[in-house]
């Protein structure tokens, strides 16, 4: 009967996710992070907060994250992820079109995501540019993106990461509104066929007509 009484009060004290794998129970940690975002607030989306979101105890979360910052980081990343997987989703594989059409993306979708935002609004220049390029991680996120084009569709003289700098930047004036017009989907491929593209491509693509 006390076997029984104890292995039942310890089923009861074991946190709701335990028993997930890890890649599970950083998916359903960053799920609860985005839904406490979005309900309370960044400020008031705390880690004690996030983890009861999840169902999780404070300590297991640190388990996946070691504070705050990392974890809202991860959470950016998988949300950057997301909108390249949309992009390649409608264009395909051609390294031109991901390339113009993540731009499009950038410069007419990005500043509306909610996710962004919230975390525009605490960053320096309360931009999501600054917010993307003060954030080291994008710089490998971009360069892992690029690294299969290398030797075929990049310029051979280029490395990988100073593309990924460069697209980057050029992403930033995107968001700032720092190219006239840079709402207008249209707008944004033709400055990207004309400038970008024959700066990083081997080959020159055609005009965008």
């Amino acid at each position: 009967m006390a076997s029984h009484s104890s292995a039942r009060a310890k089923r009861l004290g074991r946190p709701v996710g335990g028993g997930n794998q890890p890649e599970e129970a950083q998916r359903l940690l960053l799920d609860a992070a985005e839904r406490a975002l979005a309900t309370h607030g960044y400020r008031a989306a705390t880690m004690d907060v996030i983890a009861r979101e999840a169902g999780y105890t404070r300590t297991m979360l640190y388990r996946h994250f070691a504070n705050r910052g990392e974890l809202f980081e991860a959470l950016l990343q998988r949300a950057t992820r997301r909108v390249v997987r949309r992009v390649a989703d409608r264009v395909g594989s051609d390294p031109a079109e991901v390339i113009v059409e993540a731009y499009v993306t950038i410069a007419t979708q990005l500043v509306g995501e909610p996710l962004y935002t919230i975390f525009a609004e605490q960053a320096g220049a309360g931009s999501v540019a600054v917010l993307l390029t003060n954030a080291g991680p994008y710089i490998d996120f971009v360069d892992s993106l690029l690294t299969p084009l290398a030797g075929d569709a990049l310029r051979d003289d280029l490395q990988t990461r100073d593309v990924a700098q460069f697209l980057l930047t050029i992403a930033m004036n995107f968001v700032l509104g720092m190219v006239p017009g840079s709402d207008d989907p249209a707008v944004v491929r033709h400055y990207v066929r004309s400038f970008v593209l024959p700066a990083v491509l081997a080959d020159r693509p055609q005009p965008f007509s």
